[in-house]
């Protein structure tokens, strides 16, 4: 079974591309809705010489990177809630990212479009190699990082949380809401 599994990551290629996952809040402050989502352009994940690999080599080289990686919250927003689906679709696609220069201005990035490159080496068979050199090498590289967050996002966030909370604590209790309701409607109140 190991040597299976092995064999179908040497020559495992994954190709991801278009993902935009999106989370629109209108319960949480009704006269300020928000969204918040990550967006990301492509990935990939292949041979560092794109091949299909058969040989029993030691070590399997695999080449993986994320393409305009993003996460964002915007406040403030119109809700997209009473468009067709079609038109959802298509306006979270206009919003991704397909390079750093083209950053959409209309969203609010709390992670900067980046890119991340991965150079990986794994050990095939370490155990048999007394441990000669390491089961996983990684090369990760990073061109920049900008993570910024602003007041509106910030106050946003809390209220979230602190809707999320309330909504935690009224869940222990739900079940007596039930009991209450139906007792108050079988029974006269004895303070009447």
């Amino acid at each position: 079974m190991e040597r299976l599994q092995l064999h179908i990551l040497r020559n495992l290629i994954l190709s991801i591309s278009n993902i935009h996952i999106a989370y629109e809040d209108k319960t949480t402050k009704p006269d300020h809705p928000f969204s918040f989502g990550i967006t990301l352009n492509y990935t990939t994940n292949t041979e560092w010489e794109p091949m299909v690999s058969k040989e029993e080599s030691p070590i399997v080289y695999k080449l993986g990177e994320l393409n305009a990686l993003s996460i964002y919250w915007n406040s403030d927003i119109k809700s997209r809630s009473e468009l067709s689906q079609e038109n959802i679709v298509d306006i979270l696609q206009a919003k991704i990212v397909k390079n750093e220069q083209t950053s959409s201005n209309s969203m609010t990035y709390i992670l900067q479009p980046l890119n991340i490159n991965i150079k990986l080496k794994m050990a095939t068979t370490p155990r048999e190699q007394d441990y000669v050199r390491p089961v996983f090498d990684a090369k990760i590289d990073v061109h920049r990082i900008n993570l910024n967050i602003n007041r509106n996002q910030y106050c946003d966030l809390l209220d979230l949380f602190e809707f999320q909370d309330h909504l935690n604590s009224q869940s222990k209790f739900i079940k007596y809401y039930a009991m209450i309701e139906n007792n108050a409607t079988d029974k006269p109140s004895l303070r009447r």
